[in-house]
């Protein structure tokens, strides 16, 4: 231990908060060794126990540690190994203080068996970690946790060398001892977020070979920062010279960051405590309410002042119930229950309850109690359980047939029609794999499967086996949903349409033979669906449209919208619905649409209603037929007909200007005697009425050419 001798190690003992003891562990133990630090720390000068039964000097621990130190010591004599605890002591004065005790067993070659180790008063430190806990503990309602930390313990020369350092020093630091020969005490001062005034007190006290206790920012060799709190004492040889330092360093990182967190988890506390939904109280070992927040006050109807009057029993009717809770809390410091609560005005409700106890630090357990006014949800779980009946009866009585699994293939329930459907009987049913009753496991039940992992649901036309392994074609749709129990799980609602399969193959047939008779006249034919929403067409329907490969063209009702002339929408909108609302039972529209190259086209159409077995529409069918030259021809024949009518027109005011001369002249003759030849103008009169008639005629006709 470098220059020091046996009175500084001797003076080093005396001066820590430590005691060395030696105690073998014959006949329950003696204590063969005790440091005078002892008395320090218990009281008792170390002759009081030595040479004692080491019982002695345990009976001055609380029991409960005694017990708790016993099973350590045990422990670690089964192993040969060591053990640690801080444990509480009666002092002589009447006083607890807080001791650490570390041992390790020793053997020799001869079979004995000793302990060797030592004792540190660690009450201020636990005084000091237990205020900081209470504050901690206050906030967010935790129960105290004891905190160990071990102490970075130094001893340096009086020219300030390192001559000893232990292993919490070196885990703390980073440093080995040979590693501190070019540092001297306070080396740690020279960080640059040491505070000037620290560093000023700490040097004069160790000019001045002075105690000093101070907490600051030290670094570790790595250049990593913590903060320590330092205990730092003089030591002095038996004729008072001074031989050095003894330092204590406690990691109090963690005690910094939640001191400067304080104020702010201080807020947080209180605004979640204000703002809580849930009702929360606080009540003390006596059993009164000492706090409640605001929740609580308002669904209670009590004021603060008049809460800290009531006791456990005025708010909460003390049935069984609560008696099992309140046992269960003791027993396992927590508890949850649904209790009967009364309010201010004398009307009880039903509460959700969650309870925990905590130690204060005068040592009396309290306990935090949060609660909800459930009454809302019992009332909807009253709701539920109709509603599941509904279920129940909707499930057991649809048409369809349904059918619930889960991920491993089980069938967990199915319905009567699902069991008609399929020939089984429920017990039948609920025996087989679910994926047993799909027949065609091809690309469509491939892309049903898929859409329904993707988007959690799906719809497609698959084929199901039967009992007797007939096929049948079945319409079905499937969404999974989460069930807390079985967890992921599938329902799957299916309905046979075998037979309208059958019968849409017969109409698609008919349909086909249909559009082989009309080809010639070079016809569309189309059918709606107005329950399904469908539309089908053939292959001239799509022709017409200007498409050529139908199996490559978008859907009918998508062409129609894109190809439609937005001025004749109108007009076959209301041509489709009277013949969906029955109002009449045939109809006929021409319309113009425009190709995908934008071509304009005229297209007639006629459509008829299919009616069902009640008299309701079921389907509506018609053709389409491409008259786009006829209407052009009629369009041209119509403008051949107008320039003759205009030509025919003109002519007729050309003609009339020569008969109104002829008309003057006559008029003009026999109005002069001296003019006067009676048969000419006998002859002129006559003409003149003649062509007067023929200009008549034509202008009647083309009157009556507008007309028409």
């Amino acid at each position: 231990m470098h220059t020091l001798g046996v009175d500084i190690v001797s003076n080093l003992l005396d001066e820590m908060p430590l005691a060395l003891f030696r105690f073998d562990t014959e006949g329950g133990g003696r204590m063969h060794y005790l440091s005078s630090g002892i008395e320090k720390i218990t009281g008792y000068q170390p002759i009081y126990f030595l040479f004692q039964p080491l019982s002695i000097f345990r009976e001055g621990i609380v029991e409960s540690d005694r017990l708790q130190l016993g099973k350590h010591i045990h422990r670690a004599q089964k192993e040969n190994g060591s053990y640690e605890m801080t444990y509480r002591f009666r002092h002589q004065h009447g006083s607890i203080r807080y001791l650490f005790e570390r041992g390790t067993f020793q053997s020799d070659e001869y079979g004995n068996v000793w302990v060797e180790g030592y004792i540190a008063d660690m009450s201020q430190k636990r005084r000091e970690d237990d205020q900081l806990q209470k504050k901690v503990h206050d906030l967010e309602l935790l129960s105290l946790v004891a905190e160990r930390t071990g102490n970075a313990v130094t001893i340096t020369d009086t020219e300030g060398k390192f001559v000893w350092v232990n292993e919490a020093f070196r885990k703390l630091t980073g440093y080995e001892l040979y590693e501190l020969e070019d540092k001297r005490f306070g080396y740690s001062l020279d960080g640059p977020e040491i505070s000037d005034l620290v560093r000023e007190r700490v040097q004069q006290a160790i000019r001045l070979k002075k105690p000093f206790h101070e907490e600051f920012l030290s670094y570790g060799k790595l250049g990593r920062k913590y903060w320590v709190e330092v205990d730092s004492q003089p030591l002095f040889n038996s004729v008072g010279e001074h031989v050095g330092f003894m330092t204590i360093e406690n990691n109090i990182t963690g005690r910094k960051l939640m001191e400067s967190n304080l104020k702010e988890n201080e807020e947080r506390y209180r605004l979640i405590f204000d703002n809580a939904l849930d009702g929360i109280l606080l009540r003390d070992s006596n059993g009164f309410f000492y706090s409640a927040n605001q929740a609580a006050l308002h669904i209670l109807g009590y004021s603060e002042e008049e809460i800290r009057t009531l006791k456990q029993d005025e708010l909460v009717l003390a049935d069984d119930r609560l008696q099992k809770f309140l046992s269960v809390r003791s027993f396992h410091g927590s508890a949850k229950a649904e209790l009967l609560f009364r309010k201010k005005n004398g009307s009880f409700f039903h509460a959700d309850v969650s309870s925990s106890n905590f130690i204060t630090e005068k040592g009396d357990k309290n306990a935090v109690i949060f609660f909800r006014d459930v009454t809302d949800r019992k009332e909807t779980l009253k709701k539920l359980a109709e509603n599941e009946e509904r279920y129940r009866m909707i499930f057991e009585n649809s048409m369809d047939g349904i059918m619930v699994r889960n991920e491993q293939d089980v069938i967990l329930s199915a319905n009567n029609a699902a069991c008609k459907i399929l020939g089984y009987s429920k017990e039948e049913l609920l025996q087989i794999p679910g994926s047993s009753i799909v027949a065609d496991k091809g690309e469509v039940f491939q892309d049903f499967y898929e859409e329904r992992e993707k988007s959690g649901n799906a719809v497609a036309e698959l084929q199901f086996y039967c009992k007797d392994r007939t096929i049948i074609d079945v319409e079905t749709s499937s969404a999974i949903f989460k069930s807390g129990k079985e967890g992921k799980l599938y329902v799957v609602v299916f309905k046979n349409i075998t037979g309208q399969k059958i019968a849409k193959r017969k109409q698609e047939e008919l349909i086909k033979r249909l559009s082989l008779a009309t080809a010639s006249a070079d016809t569309g034919i189309w059918e709606v669906d107005p329950v399904k929403s469908e539309i089908f067409w053939d292959k001239r329907m799509y022709e017409i449209f200007g498409f050529n490969n139908p199996a490559q063209s978008p859907q009918p009702i998508d062409i129609w919208k894109t190809a439609l002339h937005k001025e004749d929408a109108p007009l076959l909108r209301d041509a489709i619905t009277r013949l969906i609302e029955g109002k009449v039972d045939k109809d006929f529209i021409e319309y113009r649409i425009f190709l995908p190259d934008g071509t304009l086209r005229y297209v007639e159409a006629h459509a008829i209603v299919d009616l069902d077995k009640s008299g309701k529409v079921s389907r509506l069918i018609g053709t389409n037929r491409d008259v786009t030259d006829s209407v052009l021809d009629k369009q041209r024949l119509l403008m051949q007909n107008n320039t003759l009518r205009e030509i025919a027109v003109a002519q007729s005011h050309e003609v009339r200007r020569p008969l109104a001369n002829i008309l003057a002249v006559i008029e003009l003759i026999k109005s002069n005697d001296a003019l006067k030849d009676p048969e000419l103008l006998e002859h002129l009169d006559a003409s003149a009425n003649e062509l007067d008639e023929l200009i008549k005629k034509i202008v009647t006709r083309i009157n009556l050419a507008e007309k028409q």
